[in-house]
């Protein structure tokens, strides 16, 4: 039941304030609905991970918090971020009161300087895991993902919004 309308004095619990989905891109959010978050909440906890930020609302020491989440092009819910936390059946214990702007989850960043070559190089190589069955076991075991993307260009405009107001 509860609103953006609703969160003035609400308790607020985030992961971290570096945390992209877990403090920043909510923050954002909130900010461009005309609400800021450090005069809408009473209080706001950081807890240290996405755990300790669902736990404190679970236990009614937060009403609200943030979670990781597909995007809605997958056709994946919310959920699915609460339960890849705190276990199969716990999403139904939350609702969700609104959608960031989309970030990516992990990247693999490289060196301004390196040749373009090599940067293509790479791209193809980590793209190209899924192609067999050690590339598949490399991807899940050591990046615990299915696959890589291409990062669209001059995407995740919210990051860029979010880095340029923290400045």
């Amino acid at each position: 039941g509860l609103t953006l309308e609703k969160l003035k004095g609400s308790t607020a619990a985030w992961v971290d304030r570096d945390s992209v989905a877990g403090y920043l891109l909510p923050s954002a959010y909130l900010k461009t609905q005309g609400l800021e978050p450090s005069r809408a909440f009473v209080a706001q906890q950081f807890t240290g991970s996405y755990q300790g930020a669902l736990e404190a609302v679970l236990e009614g020491r937060a009403q609200v918090t943030s979670v990781f989440c597909p995007p809605a092009s997958t056709g994946l819910t919310f959920t699915t971020g609460v339960e890849d936390v705190l276990g199969r059946g716990m999403g139904a214990k939350f609702e969700l009161l609104a959608y960031t702007d989309e970030a990516p989850n992990d990247g693999v960043p490289v060196a301004m300087g390196l040749p373009a070559p090599l940067v293509t190089a790479l791209e193809a190589a980590l793209l190209g895991l899924t192609a067999t069955p050690d590339g598949q076991s490399l991807l899940r075991d050591i990046f615990n993902a299915e696959r890589f993307e291409v990062a669209p260009r001059m995407g995740y405009r919210a990051l860029y919004r979010v880095a340029l107001a923290s400045l």
